[in-house]
């Protein structure tokens, strides 16, 4: 049974006494001299106690620092060993309010618009792809069109341009009708159509979003680009776009 300092002497006084009165209300008898043996024993356990007790207050003031790691208070009998050098050293909780906050972006999962042979970035972000012959009055309106636009929205899609390979040396011509340089490639008339589809015609407009193609624009009829809805739709977030 662990027993402080105080508690122990307590025990020893009191087995003391009754010793002496069992020592006392025993004369007479002939089983007293029995009572020595106990006695020694009884003595021997009380030094042995003591010696100890001193051996490890001396061992603990000899200039050691004890450390005791616990998140409890901790209670040391100053009996034993010297306060002033006991150090308590508990673990360090940070908490903290801060909230990591996880961005979810407003935009359309990853694809391939198939244009990707032509640019190699087209798939990547916000851009408006066009199809455009340089001497064709259309083309040249609709390109004039855009380039007034991306005077008046914030964050204009990068535009690129694909050229039929016919009167491509009108191409100074176009851009500065146009009011402004864009980056383009040319490709012969097979290979042009190809790649715009089928379905299409000069001029064509695609407004494509990772790789997504959000609208279509051709031709000078029912498919024929329309300023007004393009710029609205350019401005609007893809979850609001129907």
């Amino acid at each position: 049974m662990p027993f402080s300092t105080l508690e122990s002497i307590l025990k020893n006084i009191i087995f003391i006494g009754l010793f002496g009165w069992l020592w006392f209300a025993s004369r007479g008898m002939e089983d007293r001299k029995s009572l020595w043996p106990l006695a020694t024993v009884k003595f021997g356990a009380i030094m042995l106690v003591f010696m100890l007790g001193l051996k490890v207050a001396s061992a603990s003031s000899g200039g050691e620092v004890v450390v005791v790691e616990n998140s409890e208070p901790v209670v040391v009998d100053d009996s034993l060993v010297d306060t002033s050098k006991v150090t308590v050293v508990t673990p360090k909780i940070v908490v903290t309010d801060s909230v990591k906050k996880v961005e979810v972006k407003d935009e359309p999962k990853q694809a391939k618009s198939g244009f990707a042979s032509q640019y190699a970035d087209i798939d990547k972000g916000r851009k408006i792809l066009c199809f455009f012959a340089a001497g064709c009055d259309h083309c040249r309106e609709t390109i004039r069109l855009l380039t007034e636009m991306k005077k008046q929205v914030k964050d204009f899609p990068e535009l690129k341009i694909i050229f039929m390979d016919e009167e491509i040396e009108l191409i100074p011509e176009f851009f500065e009708q146009a009011g402004a340089k864009y980056t383009y490639k040319i490709l012969d008339p097979a290979s042009f159509y190809t790649v715009m589809g089928p379905k299409n015609d000069t001029p064509s407009v695609f407004y494509i979003w990772n790789g997504k193609v959000i609208k279509n624009y051709s031709g000078t009829e029912d498919r024929k680009f329309n300023a007004k809805e393009f710029k609205s739709l350019i401005q609007k977030k893809y979850s609001e776009i129907k």
